[in-house]
């Protein structure tokens, strides 16, 4: 009976490791033969056969959240797409510059080659595919001036909510010092539910008194599978 137990625990352990759909310590980020053109995107039948990232928490706000994340490289680039259910995101009326995302709904990816974030770099996109990128180093100090080369970026949004898909090419990963085989990454949204109040979300659920991506805790080891 005793030899029954464990072996009936292993299987249950084994089935809730591969239902759970939050970042697995290592994520292990799927590896596809298939690079996607840009205006495909949005719609591509592969993005069901990547796992996805789900749900996103916003612990100080005792809140989980739909949004989905998935993710995979190819030989060339760096593929993610955020699927948002959300039927009043907030935005600017008139888009003028970067920093105009701070005051709208966005999602966000950090990524670092190292967990102390002693230096890393951010995209945080709004609904309609506008970028605020920039680099820093822990603890918040930013560089605005800072862009990606390779940032690719299509969006779509209806009454139901918003899709953003990108990529990025992995050469430039490559020359940000990002290692492919262990690399930290951090996956964000912000919800704004006026224009003044946001909640904030997170692929990480972590026990902090207030939110702030800009933590080496709430980002996640990673490695190309």
């Amino acid at each position: 009976m005793r030899k029954f137990s464990v072996f009936l625990g292993i299987i249950l352990f084994v089935q809730i490791l591969y239902s759970c759909t939050s970042p697995i310590i290592p994520y292990s980020i799927d590896a596809k033969k298939e690079d996607p053109p840009l205006e495909t995107l949005i719609n591509w039948e592969g993005w069901y056969t990547i796992k996805a990232i789900k749900p996103f928490f916003a612990p100080w706000d005792y809140l989980e959240d739909e949004t989905v994340f998935r993710c995979f490289f190819s030989s060339q680039y760096f593929y993610f797409s955020f699927n948002v259910a959300d039927a009043t995101p907030i935005m600017c009326r008139e888009f003028v510059q970067e920093s105009d995302v701070e005051a709208e709904d966005r999602v966000e990816i950090f990524f670092s080659a190292s967990k102390d974030m002693g230096q890393y770099y951010c995209m945080e996109i709004d609904p309609s595919g506008h970028v605020m990128d920039y680099s820093a180093s822990y603890y918040r100090k930013f560089d605005y001036e800072w862009n990606f080369k390779s940032l690719e970026i299509c969006s779509i949004k209806d009454e139901k909510g918003y899709i953003v898909a990108g990529r990025l090419s992995v050469s430039e990963l490559l020359e940000l010092g990002i290692d492919l085989e262990e690399f930290y990454m951090g996956v964000f949204r912000a919800d704004f539910t006026t224009p003044n109040t946001v909640i904030w979300y997170s692929s990480v659920s972590i026990n902090e008194p207030k939110p702030d991506f800009h933590n080496p805790n709430i980002l996640f080891p990673c490695m190309k599978k």
